[in-house]
């Protein structure tokens, strides 16, 4: 059975030609999934789609055999990670950053060691930070590293990136790619950038 499996899958804006049409294609549990395309192509817009921020669309989404509906939404929510594209956060020390997932009840049970967050951050090339150190005067690079590792540490089964490398180095761009690889997670990745999308599992490819 699919993760997801996509179905004649059509999306427009209101008065707008459609971003793509009639969308074919099945995304495995367990793998990494890159989602390429030029700009305007709706790489975001599906993201949304199969994360259920987006339901007005046309065709068919299903996850693990369910039609994504509401219902199923919010089920969907309970086992997923997101990294937006140009993450920023407000003031905070990089412990604080971290850990405030778990300031909700739904996830105060799940809130992961010091140690275990210290693991993520050096996989990233970030052991030489302190957990106390503000972020404010972190990089662009250093921030998106952050994002990944608050979205990697998580209990989640799924974890979606929009442009997770948009912000780095090549070597930082490797290196974000190796940390991925040594999740148990699925992956689904948008991505202008070839040395990741060569490394997916699979990868869509939108506005050909």
């Amino acid at each position: 059975m699919s993760l997801f499996r996509i179905r004649n899958l059509s999306f427009a804006w209101p008065d707008k030609r459609p971003l793509f049409q009639n969308l074919n294609f099945d995304i495995a549990e367990g793998t990494i999934t890159g989602i390429s395309g030029p700009s305007g192509s709706g790489k975001s817009t599906l993201l949304n789609i199969l994360t259920g921020f987006y339901m007005d669309y046309q065709g068919s989404v299903e996850h693990k055999g369910d039609p994504l509906g509401l219902e199923k939404v919010l089920e969907l929510r309970q086992k997923t990670s997101i990294v937006p594209q140009g993450s920023s956060f407000s003031v905070l020390t990089l412990k604080e950053l971290i850990l405030e997932p778990y300031t909700y009840k739904s996830n105060s049970n799940k809130e992961p060691s010091l140690e275990e967050i210290q693991a993520h951050l050096s996989l990233l090339g970030m052991s030489d930070k302190n957990l106390d150190e503000s972020v404010v005067n972190f990089s662009g690079g250093e921030i998106q590293r952050v994002a990944i590792a608050k979205a990697g540490v998580f209990p989640s089964t799924i974890l979606f990136l929009d442009e997770p490398t948009s912000a780095l180095s090549v070597k930082d761009s490797e290196v974000v790619f190796n940390y991925l690889k040594t999740l148990n997670k699925s992956i689904i990745c948008v991505s202008h950038d070839p040395s990741l999308l060569n490394q997916c599992d699979s990868v869509l490819e939108l506005g050909k």
